[in-house]
């Protein structure tokens, strides 16, 4: 007998910026819900490999992760001669600073060779069952001339059931001297979720409540006490907080499959 082959409920949230004042409230409104992939990839061009079986089944868990708002990055120097990566936002230009502590991180300190920065439209994506997330460039997105064309974005994967943190944009840019702009709804980075039995996902928006948020805080604080773990030690670390409070953070289903 052919064994069900269900779905896995996959969630997600807004979680904010940089700092933990925010008040996550336009947010809630602003962020654009995350895109099929393979849809966003089949609107923009007609190419025979769309029809690939391989190439589909890589893409049916991916998701497109868009910008908010709109804008532009680029590469200056202080008088000191010491690079800082510059933010402007057109469309809030009375509030560019606080846009930049809110939004923006400058990480040149640590890189050595290429500037390399952070922009913080946090999203956070959960699971009760086990699926890895992959965070992966968005490599097959057309008219990126302005924006990822001069980025390397930073890869990552981990178990989103076993560790709840927001993922954000953080990449090297290739050029110093070109200016990096995005537009609201612009491609930012795809994220790939990976099931035990290649079950396709379904993703849901939920509600970036207390419980998720002291969780969230958890997984990002620890690493500033206990350092250098790998992700199975963190993973080991968070099960019984996960536990506790498991029933406040999933929703509750009908045994019967029915839904409200």
């Amino acid at each position: 007998m052919k064994l069900f082959n269900k779905t896995v409920d996959v969630y997600w949230t807004p979680t904010g910026g940089l700092r933990s004042n925010d008040p996550f409230t336009w947010q809630q409104m602003a962020w654009p819900d995350p895109e099929s992939a393979l849809k966003r990839i089949k609107n923009q061009r007609n190419a025979l490999y769309l029809k690939c079986p391989a190439f589909q089944d890589y893409y049916k868990n991916t998701y497109v992760v868009k910008s908010p708002v709109d804008f532009s990055l680029k590469v200056e120097k202080n008088i000191q001669g010491k690079k800082l990566i510059a933010s402007y936002a057109p469309d809030v230009k009375s509030r560019q600073e606080d846009f930049y502590k809110n939004y923006i991180m400058d990480r040149n300190i640590e890189n050595d060779t290429f500037s390399t920065l952070s922009v913080s439209f946090d999203f956070l994506f959960y699971s009760k069952e086990s699926v890895i997330m992959e965070l992966i460039p968005a490599n097959l997105e057309t008219d990126t001339k302005n924006n990822l064309d001069n980025l390397r974005i930073i890869t990552g994967q981990y178990d989103i059931s076993k560790w709840f943190r927001p993922i954000s944009f953080t990449a090297e840019i290739k050029d110093d001297l070109i200016p990096i702009t995005f537009k609201r709804n612009d491609a930012m980075y795809y994220v790939r979720f990976i099931t035990k039995n290649n079950q396709k996902i379904n993703l849901i928006r939920s509600e970036y409540t207390p419980e998720l948020k002291n969780l969230v805080s958890s997984c990002l604080d620890i690493k500033f006490f206990i350092t250098k773990n790998s992700l199975e030690e963190n993973y080991t670390m968070a099960e019984s907080f996960i536990k506790l409070i498991k029933n406040k953070i999933f929703p509750k289903k009908c045994p019967f499959g029915f839904k409200k």
